[in-house]
């Protein structure tokens, strides 16, 4: 049973694991432990049979201590508890891959509470991370609701508690790393180094009236960060999506037709996400707009905020260091 970082790398990885059929075992039923025992040759043969793609050390659950075994490239977890059947998808024969909410739990053990809300917010989203800052689209895999649900049934289990605090602060619907990392550095508590911002939509629709007397409106635009209350929506944009006279003449037609429906637009690009002081400038703006003020006072924040853009967004630089809450 395929398990941790080991089933969200099954996951990221495009071989229709997402969509795969229950188990017909329930885990952890007396009837099902022959099947569920792994064997030492199924670990050799993990890379003949597809899953080459998988790091060492691969990570395992089985449901009795005695079925672990001494052997290289392999870190054990042991549930003792009976699991319902959608909690396990068969992906190959005699091959099992744990839910979402399972994988979620046991990274818990070694996560920081940022770096599992972070994975929720790819889990709950619309995209799979890649190698490097490549992702690619994905179908959502589960919820914020289902991982509170989750933790609170299995209170008891390591790393639950870590679970449901992370699960507080998941967005669900960003589709690309990028929106994940503005929302959370937005929406985060202060305590928790973010800016304390009231939670967005993400890719929330916004319908266009039949009459709106614009010739160029669609019938809806779809918004990455959106707070409807204060009908108030950021735009990221993209260097890879924004670029050319099309795309940038068809950016303007939808800025224009929301601003016509009395939506403001913020568009936010890579460079000023990755500017501390830019970033506190984007704060600002959306805090103005949202008539929600920032009241950052939790000691050695400014440090703290860093460690928290290192996590949402590894791969970024600083454009510069002076940061208002330093």
């Amino acid at each position: 049973m395929i398990t941790d970082i080991s089933a969200l790398e099954a996951y990221r990885h495009d071989s229709g694991f997402s969509v795969a059929l229950p188990s017909r075992h329930s885990f952890g039923k007396r009837a099902s432990l022959a099947l569920m025992r792994p064997r030492a040759v199924e670990f050799a043969e993990l890379s003949s049979r597809g899953f080459g793609f998988l790091s060492a050390p691969v990570h395992v659950m089985v449901p009795r201590k005695e079925m672990r075994f001494q052997t290289d490239g392999v870190v054990w977890h042991v549930c003792s508890s009976e699991l319902p059947q959608r909690a396990v998808r068969e992906v190959a024969h005699d091959i099992f891959l744990v839910s979402p909410e399972i994988a979620l739990l046991h990274c818990s053990l070694r996560k920081d509470v940022r770096e599992l809300i972070l994975l929720g917010f790819e889990l709950c989203g619309a995209y799979r991370l890649g190698e490097g800052d490549s992702f690619r689209k994905a179908d959502r895999l589960t919820s914020p609701s289902a991982l509170a649900r989750f933790a609170q049934v299995h209170s008891k289990a390591r790393g639950s508690a870590l679970l449901s605090r992370a699960a507080k602060y998941v967005v669900a619907g960003s589709a690309s790393p990028m929106e994940s990392a503005l929302a959370m550095l937005l929406s985060e508590p202060c305590a928790l180094d973010g800016y304390g911002l009231p939670a967005p939509r993400m890719n929330e629709r916004i319908d266009m009236p039949s009459k709106s007397g614009l010739s160029q409106s669609k019938r809806y635009y779809v918004a990455d960060l959106y707070w409807p209350r204060a009908r108030f929506a950021i735009e990221y944009d993209s260097d890879c999506w924004h670029t050319g006279s099309d795309r940038i003449a068809a950016d303007a037609v939808r800025r224009n037709a929301l601003l016509h429906m009395g939506v403001r637009v913020l568009t936010v690009g890579r460079q000023q996400i990755a500017s501390v002081s830019k970033m506190d400038d984007i704060a600002k703006i959306v805090a103005r707009a949202l008539g929600h003020p920032l009241r950052i006072r939790v000691k050695g924040w400014g440090e703290r905020n860093r460690e928290l853009r290192e996590i949402v967004f590894p791969w970024g630089k600083d454009a510069d260091r002076n940061c208002l809450w330093c």
